[in-house]
């Protein structure tokens, strides 16, 4: 008996999945991208900073400025306190204060600097606490604030401008002085700022143009409030010549109130 043939078997092929089926799977991976993506940065930032580890050498020099510094602290206070009484010994008190502010003034500023000189110390070291001194001995007696601080930033750029200083920053921490004092007094901050501005930028504009463009970008930065007065300074003080008309060319005015009588 011949035997039955078997049905051949058809293999199966693999089911294709559409591009649609995978759309879902794909936008749920994107989605939690970004979730694990935060939880990484969260567990990140809770790591606690790695403290630095300084040797011998960076040890040694952090204990002794720490103790300079203290030191240079200790050292303006004992300067500003010293300007302070003297300023104020010296203008008193009574009605003469207002006219003896500036002689004051500019009397003690260049005697602490001429000091400071003396001494071997940088002015910049001495500076702040001869501002901050000088504030607060003219507010003792009620004087002129404003004034006092636009002269003692004048007389300190005239300074540093005839013996080659850094005019730039001594007028910046002269100005840094007055504001920090003005701040301890019930004394307008912004209206003593924009006078001690001002006066710097004279000073500066009659050392040169160079002095005057340096204190311009470094004071900028003090205050906004102070921006328009840096910029309203010209470059130049120097008032300009007036022109005359020649002698015998000049036109006579008519006189309108004038009148003609009739003979």
């Amino acid at each position: 008996m011949p035997s039955a043939k078997k049905p051949a078997t058809v293999a199966k092929k693999p089911a294709v999945r559409s591009a649609d089926s995978k759309a879902p799977k794909i936008a749920a991976r994107k989605r939690a991208a970004p979730v694990a993506a935060t939880k990484r940065a969260a567990s990140e930032s809770k790591r606690p900073a790695r403290a630095q580890v300084l040797g011998k050498a960076g040890t040694t020099v952090k204990d002794g400025m720490a103790g300079t510094l203290k030191n240079m602290d200790v050292i303006e206070a004992e300067i500003a306190g010293l300007v302070r009484n003297t300023v104020a010994q010296t203008l008193g008190a009574g009605e003469t204060i207002t006219k003896a502010v500036v002689a004051v003034v500019r009397d003690v500023v260049e005697g602490a600097l001429t000091a400071t000189e003396a001494a071997g110390i940088d002015l910049v070291v001495s500076i702040r606490g001869i501002a901050k001194g000088v504030v607060r001995g003219v507010q003792d007696v009620r004087g002129d604030v404003a004034k006092a601080a636009a002269e003692t930033v004048r007389v300190v750029v005239k300074h540093a401008g005839k013996v080659g200083g850094d005019v730039g920053l001594l007028a910046r921490r002269t100005v840094d002085g007055i504001l920090d004092a003005v701040g301890e007094t019930n004394e307008n901050v912004g209206q003593v700022g924009k006078t001690a501005v001002r006066g710097a930028m004279q000073a500066a504009g009659k050392v040169g143009n160079v002095a005057l463009r340096t204190v311009r970008e470094v004071l900028v930065g003090i205050s906004d409030s102070l921006d328009r007065v840096i910029g309203a300074v010209p470059e130049t003080t120097a008032a300009p010549a007036r022109r005359t008309a020649p002698a015998g060319k000049a036109k006579a005015r008519p006189d309108r109130h004038r009148t003609v009588r009739a003979g």
